[in-house]
């Protein structure tokens, strides 16, 4: 499959498959020509772009994350190895501040996990990243899941060993502090969006019910964790996330509905069970205003809600393969579940969905540029694909190809804004 990342700029796509590491300029006049980064000798994984768009980091099974310097006039003249890790990369972060590149090894599934239980942490701000490096060490098994803090100051990493682990990202090596309780196996982690909290899910292993557990980082006692009540027996927490604003959180199981929890009253968290959500969900999202959530499962469902509607119902997608990938525009106006795009500040927004017709095979990974201009994905047929969501420039191309202007039905019928003077044709 394929991965990839957007540079904050919105000015270069990378993306990793069959093909190999490619970086595509997206504000070129033909962003289908790609730009080759080579060096790797085995398939890369993930990437991350840090947020200041200086850095791209790329994972690769052989064992290597390499930096490339987005800001040098040839980007893929050369890279800078960063070596260390003893098996194929499968996880990689960079906090907020563009400051900490966080890399690790461990997969959530234990058969195709390895044996290292180890982290990285190098400092990008460093002159040479490859000397600032600290090597965290303290799991006993493989490392199911990472998650930055919002404010880049902590770490928190879960593992098979039933342990969830806070690392501080600043000042001084200090040891990690251990989460451990009644918890299984940690299967996702996730911080709170005020940076406070740390919220844990586990896999109930012998007879320990499949909870989801937080904890108060600036409590008397932070190293005991409230359980939240209603996960009992559902096998294993998959995904977690929090709403930007704090009020909202989701989590998904193995063989039971999604859950959504408002957090209004943390101390007393009010959840119930997302109807017809699908089990063993993969990914779990917010929109960037907090109105929408979508869920993707193995099932191959993927959903979103709004949850501002006295009963939120799902406008559901189906796509073969399952794991279906979702994205929001950073307006939280466009959705992409797989090949289908919705616009949801439409009146009706199930009935906008359009397809994206090109992949040959499934579609891996969907992302959509900050500046709302972009669908990206990336395929199994080893291709990635730009498709455009900005409205001006598409009308100017329509204006062009069919050489007038847009009626005022047609705008309203694609919920395009009608014009207050007649448009020349170009």
């Amino acid at each position: 499959g394929q991965t990839l990342a957007i540079t904050a700029d919105s000015n270069r796509l990378v993306t990793t498959g069959a093909s190999g590491l490619r970086m595509w300029n997206l504000d070129s006049e033909n962003p289908g020509s790609s730009m080759v980064l080579r060096s790797h000798s085995q398939s890369v994984g993930p990437v991350a772009v840090s947020p200041d768009g200086r850095w791209l980091a790329t994972g690769s099974d052989d064992k290597t994350v390499r930096l490339w310097d987005l800001r040098a006039e040839d980007p893929s003249a050369r890279s800078i190895v960063l070596e260390g890790h003893t098996e194929e990369l499968r996880q990689i972060a960079i906090s907020p501040d563009s400051r900490w590149l966080v890399t690790c090894t461990g997969l959530w599934r234990e058969r195709f996990a390895g044996k290292e239980t180890t982290l990285r942490v190098w400092d990008l701000k460093a002159p040479d990243p490859r000397k600032r490096v600290r090597v965290l060490e303290g799991h006993d098994g493989p490392i199911t899941s990472i998650s930055i803090s919002p404010d880049s100051t902590m770490l928190v990493t879960g593992s098979v060993d039933a342990t969830a682990r806070i690392w501080s990202l600043v000042g001084d090596a200090s040891p990690s502090r251990v989460l451990q309780g009644r918890t299984g196996r940690i299967k996702s982690v996730a911080f709170g969006s005020d940076s406070h909290s740390v919220i844990t899910g586990g896999a109930g292993d012998d007879g320990i019910a499949c909870n989801v557990h937080i904890w108060k980082l600036n409590a008397e006692d932070p190293l005991t964790s409230t359980e939240l009540s209603g996960e009992n027996n559902r096998e294993m927490i998959t995904a977690i996330a929090v709403s930007p604003n704090g009020e909202w959180m989701v989590t998904g199981s193995s063989f039971k509905p999604a859950r959504l929890w408002n957090m209004k009253d943390p101390a007393n968290p009010i959840s119930q069970d997302i109807p017809n959500s699908s089990n063993f969900l993969t990914v779990v999202a917010f929109s960037p205003d907090g109105r929408w959530l979508a869920t993707s499962s193995w099932s191959g469902n993927a959903s979103v809600w709004d949850l501002s509607a006295k009963s939120p119902l799902p406008f559901p997608y189906l796509a073969p393969g399952g794991n279906v990938p979702v994205a929001f525009s950073q307006d939280s106006r466009w959705f992409v579940a797989g090949t289908r795009v919705t616009d949801l500040r439409a009146d009706d927004p199930k009935s906008t969905t359009m397809e994206l017709r090109g992949h040959t095979l499934g579609v891996n990974s969907v992302a959509i540029t900050p500046d709302n201009r972009w669908v990206v994905t990336g395929g199994s047929d080893g291709t990635s694909r730009l498709w455009e969501l900005n409205v001006d420039k598409l009308i100017a191309r329509t204006r062009r190809i069919v050489g007038r202007e847009l009626s005022d039905d047609e705008r309203e019928q694609y919920s395009i804004p009608k014009r207050d003077v007649e448009a020349n044709v170009p």
